[in-house]
């Protein structure tokens, strides 16, 4: 979903409060203008409904370094809006260039100034709500 699909998504979950959704890439918006991100505004507004999540990938990373934008005003925003446990690391392997280790490598140094507890969120545990077949338990999947 693009951010074009939002108010039709708005819509839904007025009906639906409980629904959870993910929206690939953030739903790619255009964070060109930087702080405060007025041209993303509806993408931190939907974040009123708590079933909404971010899938952060490659592509909106670098996105959030374009324009006006970087990603740790990007990622702080993000943060502010939907918490660790709405966002979700997602790799777009194999659809992404590079490896698998250089899409986690990147993703992992861009969020290395975040709390422990917020990576090991985004990094895994946001998306065990999704898919419970990737949860870790003692090093083991369950």
């Amino acid at each position: 979903m693009t951010m074009q699909g939002l108010p039709a998504l708005r819509r839904l979950l007025e009906q639906f409060p409980k629904a959870r959704v993910l929206l690939d890439h953030c739903a790619r918006p255009d964070r060109s203008d930087g702080t405060p991100y007025r041209r993303a505004r509806e993408l931190f507004e939907i974040a009123a409904f708590p079933g909404v999540h971010l899938k952060l990938t490659h592509r909106a990373l670098t996105a959030a370094a374009q324009g006006a934008s970087t990603p740790d005003d990007f990622l702080a925003r993000a943060l502010d809006a939907y918490g660790a446990g709405r966002i979700a690391w997602g790799s777009n392997f194999p659809a992404a260039a590079g490896t698998l280790p250089e899409l986690l490598a990147t993703a992992l140094g861009a969020l290395s100034g975040l709390p422990d507890a917020d990576r090991a969120l985004i990094f895994g545990g946001t998306a065990e709500k999704f898919y419970p077949s990737v949860a870790v338990t003692g090093g083991r999947h369950a």
